[in-house]
């Protein structure tokens, strides 16, 4: 796809609707716009799903607003969707994106979660609970001591192309993009699924975007090639 419009239609279409599962983005975003989710929740009910009926989900404007339709699932604000209907699907959420996300940021209910401990000098204190953040000198020691050493869960991973780019600019050298596909390969047996988007308009266009899928794509052993 050549965004993460459809990503969660491959989740809902792959994954058991009833297990639990872990949740890895690595995106240059973080596609955690929250919007309203009622719609979403009527469409996932039904079963199956074709991929035209999920793209085309729409909100009609009020008669006197001269808008065309909204668009509702988008590549910005599906994450939340899916977790809206399938909170179970992100027991343990990691993001791997260009911006800190925090605990708020990845709530359906845009509150910021809390816990607490016991301080010997000031009694209970409270802290704020954010998923796991991990930055780019870490992601493949980290997505081994996260995945490899899981032995519960398997993973949702979902991966776009345009983290490894800043617009026409490639941040990372292949070499260290391997180093990413290896440990995706080394953990295969703990990922339920695994999304790729291109996001051209990130990339600097469809060449850069399809020369790295490609140079991932072999190093993941998927077939398909564009």
């Amino acid at each position: 796809m050549d965004n993460h419009l459809a990503a969660g239609w491959c989740w809902y279409n792959t994954l058991d609707r009833r297990k639990e599962y872990n949740f890895c983005h690595i995106d240059q975003h973080d596609d955690l716009a929250n919007d309203k989710h009622d719609i979403v929740k009527d469409l996932f009910e039904e079963t199956p799903i074709s991929l035209e009926r999920y793209i085309s989900l729409h909100y009609e404007q009020p008669s006197k607003v001269v808008m065309p339709p909204v668009k509702a699932i988008r590549w910005d604000n599906y994450i939340l969707h899916m977790k809206s209907v399938f909170p179970h699907w992100f027991m343990k959420e990691v993001y791997v994106c260009h911006d800190f996300v925090s605990g708020k940021k990845s709530s359906v209910t845009n509150t910021q979660p809390y816990d607490s401990y016991y301080d010997l000098d000031n009694g209970w204190q409270e802290y704020p609970v954010h998923p796991i953040n991990i930055n780019c000198y870490d992601l493949s020691q980290i997505l081994e001591e996260h995945i490899g050493n899981n032995e519960g869960r398997l993973w949702i991973v979902n991966l776009d192309v345009d983290y490894f780019l800043n617009n026409k600019v490639q941040l990372f050298t292949e070499t260290y993009i391997e180093s990413i596909c290896t440990q995706i390969v080394k953990e295969k047996a703990k990922i339920a699924v695994l999304t790729i988007a291109l996001s051209p308009d990130c990339c600097g266009g469809w060449e850069n975007a399809i020369r790295v899928y490609n140079y991932i794509a072999e190093r993941l052993f998927i077939e398909m090639r564009l």
